[in-house]
């Protein structure tokens, strides 16, 4: 399962030591979700809709699998992520269910 955010409904914040999406829905409800380096597999770009976000793989286990951060200034959070040290991929990684790809 993935959980999707978005701004203004989440914010963002990226430091050498750890990347943290804070969440808010007003008064109802109100959650952080913070990561290591070492608790991130990959972070990916995604894209969406109406606009591309970031998919982050992660190994905590309180978490949903997925973490996806929408945002419209994808060019500008991926420069500044890897200007800090995260690699943001362009393609997702295969997953062990899908069917291996036929070379020509």
């Amino acid at each position: 399962m993935a959980t999707n955010f978005t701004w203004p409904f989440a914010t963002l914040t990226v430091t050498q030591d750890q990347i943290s999406i804070h969440v808010t829905l007003g008064r109802l409800w109100s959650r952080t979700f913070t990561f290591d380096p070492v608790q991130i597999r990959s972070i990916r770009k995604k894209r969406g809709l109406y606009c591309v976000g970031i998919e982050i793989d992660h190994s905590i286990t309180e978490y949903p699998i997925y973490i996806l951060f929408w945002t419209f200034r994808y060019k500008t959070l991926k420069k500044e992520l890897e200007n800090i040290g995260y690699e943001v991929t362009e393609k997702r990684a295969p997953k062990p269910e899908d069917p291996p790809s036929k070379s020509h």
